[in-house]
């Protein structure tokens, strides 16, 4: 193989990994998620990485991401994100608009 074609594959890009890298970067542009230490694998030697969706979490905490899954950043973020239970604080004797999931504390 010549020196320019081995040159060229280096060079080739790989598409789902440059998006998985942006949505990444846009989750850790938050500072509150930025502060938390989160181990990513995105290996397709992984067994434990997804085969179907975007991102499973073992249970010492790793996030292992599906290797060859494309994606937009802005789907990796949806993938990514840390999901908490909220609370709302509404005034007394409103209503929410939509059923909450989380409690619901009314201030008066």
């Amino acid at each position: 193989m010549s020196r320019t074609r081995k040159q060229k594959q280096q060079q080739k890009k790989d598409p789902a990994a440059e998006d998985c890298a942006k949505g990444v970067q846009l989750v850790w542009a938050n500072p509150a998620l930025a502060a938390m230490e989160v181990k990513l694998c995105r290996e397709e030697e992984c067994e434990v990485a997804p085969r179907q969706g975007l991102v499973r979490v073992s249970s010492n905490g790793r996030v292992h991401l599906n290797p060859t899954r494309r994606a937009e950043p802005d789907g990796w973020c949806d993938a990514l994100r840390v999901r908490r239970e909220h609370a709302y604080l509404i005034p007394q004797g409103a209503r929410l608009p939509f059923t909450a999931r989380g409690p619901v504390f009314r201030v008066s």
